[in-house]
This record gives C-alpha cells, structure tokens and sequence, in this order.
C-alpha cells in the first residue's frame, strides 16, 4: 500500500490528542460515500455525509441508539488523499447522537479506532 501524504497523519494526530478534551479540531471533508455499519448483529448500508479524522455523520434508514458501538470501513479515493491507490480504513467507534429526518436518520458517530488495510 503507498504510503499517507503527512499532513493527513498530522490532522490524525491533532484529531486524536484534541478528541480526549472534547474540542473539535479535526477537518470535515464533505464525502458522500457508500459505507456498511456493523453492531451487534446488525448490518446496514449508510452514506456519509462527512468524514473527519475523529468522527463522522451518516445517512442511515435505520436509528442507532447513542452510545452504541460500531464498525465500518471506509474507502477513501486515493486521489482525495494524494495517494495512486484508494485507501481503505476499518473504523470502530460509537454513536454520539441520532437525528431523524423526514426519510432517515442523521446519525453522528466517533471513530475510537482505526486501522489501514489492504482490500
């Protein structure tokens, strides 16, 4: 796998040292992107709405209690992150709250962890 461009392992590393106080320093790319979330044993197909180093928002049919534990992945253009091949992530985090709309649900989630994989 090619290696990151470093000013995005910067915005991690910001996102992570700023995420344990609670402060939001972490850019929000506007990606609307297919995204499969995984909780127990439930799977539903998700679109994000933005992705942060820290966190991201999905448009779901499903509501996702806050708190909840997640997994997904996410598959990065490797044009968008300055790389020759797309950039596959595996994400597990929580939900931090759940919006409905008029026909889905908003939901905001953290990412606690996170791993590159080769798909």
């Amino acid at each position: 796998m090619n290696e990151m461009k470093p000013w995005f392992k910067d915005v991690l590393k910001i996102a992570q040292a700023d995420s344990a106080t609670g402060v939001r320093a972490a850019v929000r790319f506007p990606l609307s992107m297919p995204v499969t979330v995984h909780w127990d044993e439930t799977t539903v197909e998700a679109k994000t709405e933005n992705v942060s180093a820290s966190g991201i928002s999905l448009l779901t049919t499903q509501a996702m209690k806050p708190g909840q534990p997640i997994r997904f992945q996410l598959n990065m253009p490797g044009q968008a992150m300055g790389v020759a091949k797309d950039v596959h992530i595996s994400c597990q985090g929580r939900v931090v709250r759940c919006q409905a709309r008029k026909d889905a649900f908003l939901v905001a989630a953290t990412i606690d962890n996170y791993r590159f994989s080769d798909q």
